[in-house]
């Protein structure tokens, strides 16, 4: 009978106590759910431009640090900055499609009105993506962009390799950058 009481015993025993909560988790900041893609007529720069811009920066939808400075500019998507943007963002991977979409077709508005001479679609295309990077207030008042407006296109492409600097340190990332920049400007392909 020491056995049978032992058996009843273990069906007497109260139900284990159910685990506690999890703690709470920190919320990411919200996302923006709707994000308006501009239309693209699809200038013939475009595609080379966007896949240029794509190779160069990559694409990281949780902001980080400017790799020179180590702090602002803050950085998300595909080397977006400003407005927005701080250590915390995150965007979706249409937010910066989005975003991109717009951002090179702003500069590429701000490339026609700098430049006086022809462009072919390679050229504005190597044009476009290194104004997103410098900027166009970098561009507008660069070397490159006076030869270029001379009609020496050979000179101007000649400027895009000394363009590799950021905080005073040479960036292995604009070292290849400005290569493949150079590269399509010249011969229309970059690797």
């Amino acid at each position: 009978m020491i056995w049978l009481d032992s058996l009843l015993a273990i069906f007497r025993k109260p139900a284990p106590a159910a685990p506690a909560a999890p703690a709470p988790v920190a919320k990411a900041p919200p996302l923006e759910e709707t994000v308006e893609t501009p239309a693209v007529a699809s200038p013939a720069w475009y595609p080379l431009c966007e896949a240029l811009t794509k190779a160069s920066e990559g694409c990281v939808l949780v902001a980080y640090a400017d790799p020179a400075s180590g702090g602002d500019p803050w950085t998300c998507g595909y080397g977006a900055t400003g407005e927005g943007i701080a250590r915390g963002t995150v965007w979706t991977q249409a937010r910066a499609d989005a975003r991109l979409t717009a951002d090179l077709l702003r500069f590429g508005a701000a490339v026609d009105k700098l430049v006086t001479v022809p462009l072919s679609p390679q050229q504005k295309a190597a044009l476009v993506d290194f104004a997103f990077n410098v900027g166009t207030g970098s561009l507008g008042t660069s070397t490159l962009l006076k030869l270029l407006n001379g009609g020496d296109y050979a000179g101007a492409a000649d400027q895009f390799d000394l363009w590799v600097k950021a905080s005073g340190k040479t960036m292995a990332g604009l070292v290849k950058r400005r290569a493949r920049e150079r590269s399509l400007f010249l011969t229309g392909v970059w690797s």
